[in-house]
């Protein structure tokens, strides 16, 4: 009600428990908040010890409205749990239409650490900003049902309003190291660029036939997976330098030589 210092001052304040807060329609509530709320001169401010946003259980929420004729309301926070309860997150969020195409097949065990922030502006949805970060210790993640699972994902996987993108992940593939950078690439789009190593056992894990069975050795590779509209474009290439192969001529190769 008072705007002006000179016109007084409104100022309530509570403890709140269990509360919810539905802050914009399409994004998931906060529920089960317990902090402090302050209503004060044209605004409000929450500062929460705890809350649940889709499974994930967070620690440090504020959500601060300064001023209600402006519509801009401001959240944070921080949580840790199920990793997959935090792409759900994303998932549920108007994200899917744009950054999650890429998540909605992702598939990760273990826990994980959540940060986010979000700029509501509340007159005006569409122009919502978001930046978040997902942060695995060391999980097994699957990127699609058609690839193998990546062990011991470490590193960081960066979520705005205009898509996902991995600075850096470090993991085991077939066996072998791999480390992986992935960013947007259009609506909808995911490319990831991938460098790594795998000897002739990690490849008769994936194919064991009479073929895999005659290779020896490990070598080096790139790889690059395009995911578009959930469905993935797979491409490898590799000298073959360290991998040896006793298949009959024009297959034969030592470990030394250089292919193609």
């Amino acid at each position: 009600p008072f705007r002006r210092p000179e016109e007084g001052r409104f100022r309530l304040a509570a403890k709140v428990r269990e509360a919810t807060l539905a802050y914009a329609p399409q994004w998931p509530r906060i529920e089960r908040i317990r902090g402090d709320l302050v209503f004060e001169g044209a605004g409000f401010e929450i500062r929460a010890q705890s809350g649940v946003v889709e499974g994930v259980k967070l620690t440090d929420v504020h959500a601060r409205l300064p001023d209600y004729e402006d519509s801009l309301l401001t959240i944070d926070g921080r949580g840790a749990g199920p990793a997959q309860q935090m792409l759900a997150f994303v998932n549920a969020s108007p994200l899917a239409s744009t950054a999650s195409t890429f998540t909605r097949d992702l598939q990760v065990d273990g826990d994980a650490r959540l940060a986010m922030k979000l700029t509501l502006p509340l007159k005006d949805l569409q122009a919502t900003r978001v930046a978040g970060t997902v942060d695995f210790p060391g999980n097994d993640v699957a990127l699609d049902r058609t690839l193998p699972t990546f062990g011991g994902v470490a590193g960081r996987l960066e979520f705005t309003e205009h898509g996902i993108a991995l600075p850096e992940l470090r993991a085991t593939l077939l066996g072998g190291p791999i480390r992986l950078t992935g960013r947007p690439a259009g609506e909808g789009r995911m490319k990831i660029e991938a460098s790594g190593a795998i000897d002739a056992a990690g490849m008769r894990s994936l194919v064991d036939n009479p073929l895999t069975r005659r290779l020896d050795g490990r070598t080096e590779y790139r790889a690059s997976v395009d995911v578009d509209r959930r469905a993935s474009t797979l491409r490898i290439e590799s000298d073959l330098v360290g991998l040896s192969s006793t298949l009959p001529a024009p297959f034969a190769k030592a470990g030394t030589d250089r292919w193609p």
